[in-house]
């Protein structure tokens, strides 16, 4: 959490809960505690097309933002894009 903001950082559920709506619960836990900390707020990352941001849709943030990250390979000394990934917000 900063100022008004929280974010979703640092989760994930083990193999074994996957698909039981596990995350779910816990995202929707989480911004239920953001909006009682006072955030307006809440803001999440996660990589495209991975099930976290498939869940952090189903709870109700938006897609803002895609971006690609991008490292200089040892090897090569060339830049290879390194991920993709998404930005996801909601207001509480």
């Amino acid at each position: 959490m900063q100022g008004r903001t929280g974010y979703f950082a640092l989760a994930g559920t083990i193999p074994a809960y996957k698909g039981q709506g596990v995350q779910q619960a816990l995202l929707r836990a989480r911004m239920q505690q953001a909006s009682q900390l006072g955030c307006d707020l809440v803001v999440g990352m996660t990589g495209v097309a991975e099930g976290s941001g498939r869940n952090m849709q189903r709870v109700g943030l938006c897609l803002i933002q895609i971006r690609s990250i991008w490292m200089r390979s040892p090897a090569s000394a060339t830049w290879v894009m390194a991920r993709i990934v998404t930005h996801l917000c909601k207001i509480c």
